[in-house]
């Protein structure tokens, strides 16, 4: 073979292998399109996740606080459910280490004759009150709410009634 068509020859064969830097250029800039377009969607997932987590702590504290408060209130005497109005009647800053979040929770408690109970004191002298009326028990009113101290906004909220079933000391 002469010396040129084995030239030919290789030239052809160079030219067919790999990609050039123009080729590499136009896939780096679509690749990096697709991926500027992903962006909106990751952070609103990221957001969303995050808002989940806050509303699922809060979700948690309502729930315990209810399961709380009908506990007591099942132990059947005046004075248990008493402390626990009186316990938990002020607002409770709440830090959850977990999830590096500060609530707040409050609650409000209200006889079933509209009378509302703010204190341990008042709380177990009107059960006792209607134990002299109602051999029955008594049921009484429980709002809990849940608010995010970082953000000031209320991420939960529950009511119940909670009934106290029997009288005792």
């Amino acid at each position: 073979m002469p010396p040129g068509e084995k030239m030919r020859t290789n030239r052809s064969l160079s030219s067919d292998r790999g990609m050039s830097l123009a080729e590499l250029l136009v896939a780096m800039t679509i690749a990096m399109i697709v991926l500027a377009s992903l962006v909106p969607f990751l952070v609103s997932a990221f957001r969303s996740s995050a808002s989940s987590v806050r509303t699922a702590g809060a979700t948690e504290l309502v729930n315990t606080r209810i399961d709380l408060a009908q506990s007591r209130a099942s132990s059947g005497t005046c004075v248990a459910f008493g402390k626990f109005v009186g316990t938990y009647a002020a607002a409770q800053t709440v830090t959850d280490s977990r999830r590096k979040i500060t609530y707040e929770v409050t609650q409000a408690v209200g006889a079933a004759d509209g009378t509302t109970l703010t204190t341990e004191a008042a709380a177990t002298a009107h059960c006792r009150d209607v134990e002299t009326s109602a051999a029955s028990g008594t049921t009484y009113y429980l709002a809990v709410k849940v608010v995010d101290k970082g953000l000031n906004k209320e991420l939960a909220r529950a009511a119940t009634w909670v009934a106290v079933p029997g009288f005792g000391a």
